[in-house]
């Protein structure tokens, strides 16, 4: 090695390490795509620069030339390898099986082949000579006819390869397009170099430093691949994935800084994407800052939330985004406007709440019409039977009969005014429906004397549907009839315990009881119990009675939540 050559040597042999480095990293992040080419193209080179500068190291012809061969292994396969990398890079990777990859390698193979026995045909150089004539000694030669096959093919793999990434740069996002113009800066960084060196433009005479621009061009490619750390999808995969996504997207990095935003995050957020991206969330957007705010408060990493803004609605759809190692890269917002399918449900619900009373009022209506009418003709009959004791002159039982007449009146006159408040408070049931039970029990405890406590978490009852609310009101009203007329007792507990699916009912109180065992004669007796267990049966519940006489009785009924 001479004087003059030695400063080259060192600054190949740098290039050198610092692809090496490049390929060592890379292979630590092998399952990015483009990355595994990548990596191959980074040994090629790296091949290249330090042979390039083992050529220049020797001054005997023979050295010279060994060296010269094995850099063409590095003419041969690099653009082979660069090809391939931007092709997975750019989601064209249907083009590139192991087949193929065989087949664009055809011409490289030869090429090897036919450098290493040139001294037989002479195809790659002719008229080879130590060229002394720079600054430092070269090979001097003459290009055979296949270098020139070899040029034009490599030359044409590097051309597809600029022109696959010019073509990705007409997507959309700003931040997948400067990923695409660093590793596009990058190959031309390795390609303009060596085309000038084989046209004769070369910046020093009869050297080629394109070795002496890989490692900037290899840092370059580096940094649009692993930049940005979105290892999951190329960008142009990626793109069309998250723009056919109706809801807006929104990806954030560690720090939460705006990495994507697809069309519809744009439309709902009323944002400027090049203003929004790598800025802050909650700087470029106040719903941002609501979300976010509001995902503090939670510890999972992966769920939905639902958010009210104004008279707007919004569901959030939130992943994390973890990385090979498990490290947290950032996260995902899927955001949804839910607003018009929240006033759909509310005039879904109201319309069922409206049919709900509406066949309420009919059936308070029928049984109405039926308890009058039984009232009636007990009292048509009672009348008649206190006729036939006063021609006897049987004033007993007159008296008896009367005031069992007068204690029938005085119940029909409490039902039908329940009835008739009922009818009117019918609409009232559902729009508070905790409230309205609450106010009614202490209405009923007012006007018997008898204490209600009542044990309900109010999460179940906002689950049940209004039309199960509707006649569970009527259930517990039903047993409270009951009580009044039959328990004899002061105190009534009604409880509930939900799952994730029932809610289980319980009315219970310690007073005067009954055997169960005659409930088939006592339900034609007015004691509501064939009521309650209609009604159980209309909404799909479990209706069940347990009772001794002197023991009290609990009323069960087990009610299905509505999804």
């Amino acid at each position: 090695m001479n004087f003059h050559s030695a400063p080259y040597v060192w600054v190949l042999m740098a290039s050198g390490i610092i692809t090496v480095l490049l390929g060592v990293y890379t292979w630590r992040h092998r399952a990015v795509r483009g990355a595994l080419p990548f990596f191959v193209s980074m040994m090629i080179v790296t091949l290249w620069c330090w042979g390039n500068a083992l050529e220049m190291a020797n001054t005997g012809l023979p050295a010279k030339l060994f060296w010269a061969n094995v850099q063409y292994v590095a003419y041969a396969f690099a653009p082979v390898a660069l090809l391939v990398m931007v092709g997975i890079f750019t989601n064209n990777e249907k083009w590139f099986s192991k087949r193929n990859i065989l087949f664009l390698c055809i011409i490289p193979i030869l090429t090897i082949m036919l450098v290493w026995s040139n001294e037989l045909h002479g195809l790659i150089r002719q008229d080879v000579f130590l060229d002394e004539r720079g600054i430092f000694p070269v090979v001097g030669k003459t290009y055979g006819p296949w270098f020139w096959v070899h040029s034009l093919y490599s030359y044409l793999l590097n051309l597809t390869a600029i022109l696959l990434l010019i073509k990705s740069l007409r997507y959309k996002s700003p931040l997948y397009r400067e990923q695409i113009k660093m590793i596009l800066i990058g190959t031309l960084f390795i390609v303009l170099p060596n085309l000038l060196y084989i046209l004769g433009l070369s910046p020093v005479e009869n050297f080629d430093v394109t070795p002496v621009f890989i490692a900037v061009a290899g840092c370059i490619i580096a940094w649009g691949l692993f930049r940005y750390r979105l290892f999951d999808v190329t960008p142009v995969a990626r793109e069309m994935i998250i723009d056919s996504i109706s809801g807006a997207v929104v990806v954030l990095d560690e720090q939460q800084r705006v990495l994507e935003l697809n069309p519809a995050a744009v439309e709902l957020l009323s944002l400027d994407v090049a203003h929004a991206l790598g800025k802050r969330a909650e700087e470029v957007s106040v719903l941002l800052k609501e979300i976010l705010d509001s995902l503090k408060k939670r510890s999972d990493l992966d769920g939905y939330l639902e958010l009210e803004k104004g008279s707007h609605y919004y569901q959030v759809n939130y992943s994390s985004l973890i990385d090979q190692k498990g490290q947290l890269m950032g996260k995902l917002l899927i955001i949804y406007n839910i607003t018009e399918v929240r006033e759909t449900q509310q005039r879904l619900m109201e319309q069922q709440r409206d049919l709900a009373v509406f066949a309420e009022r009919e059936r308070l209506a029928r049984d109405l019409h039926d308890n009058i009418a039984q009232i009636l003709g007990f009292i048509n009959i009672q009348a008649q039977a206190m006729q036939q004791e006063l021609s006897k002159c049987n004033l007993s039982q007159v008296d008896h009969g009367l005031e069992r007449i007068s204690q029938v009146a005085q119940d029909a006159h409490t039902d039908v005014r329940e009835y008739i408040q009922n009818i009117r408070e019918d609409t009232s049931i559902d729009v508070d429906f905790l409230n309205y039970l609450q106010n009614y029990l202490e209405r009923f405890a007012t006007n018997y004397d008898i204490k209600v406590k009542l044990n309900i978490d109010p999460h179940f009852l906002e689950q049940l549907s209004p039309y199960i609310r509707v006649h569970l009101f009527r259930i517990i009203q039903e047993a409270l009839a009951n009580v009044r007329k039959h328990a004899q007792t002061s105190f009534v507990n009604i409880s509930g315990v939900g799952n994730h699916n029932r809610l289980m009912l319980v009315i219970e109180d310690q007073g005067r009881g009954f055997d169960v065992r005659m409930i088939p004669q006592i339900k034609g007796t007015g004691f509501g119990l064939k009521i309650m267990e209609e009604r159980a049966q209309e909404v799909g519940a479990i209706f069940s009675i347990e009772s001794q006489p002197n023991q009290g009785t609990k009323v069960t009924v087990e009610l299905p939540l509505a999804p």
